[in-house]
């Protein structure tokens, strides 16, 4: 991705006025701390899908060993 291209009226500000050099977010989008966050949220949202998705499955026992429910028993 491209970084946009500064002005000259940009430069300027950003090497005269010390206040704008010293901003914490310069245009920037997300900080670091956010970023963090969102990931730790997004961590947090993938384990819980993960521990949801392993709770429901059967066990092993029960794979090796099925017992057939049918509808209707046969005689011969």
């Amino acid at each position: 991705m491209a970084k946009k291209k500064k002005s000259n009226f940009e430069f300027g500000k950003y090497f005269n006025d010390s206040a704008y050099r010293n901003r914490k977010n310069n245009g920037k989008k997300f900080n670091l701390k956010t970023k963090f966050i969102i990931g730790g949220i997004l961590l947090v949202i993938f384990i819980s899908f993960g521990i949801y998705v392993i709770s429901g499955l059967p066990s092993l026992e029960e794979l090796e060993n099925p017992k057939p429910q049918l509808a209707s028993k046969v005689y011969a």
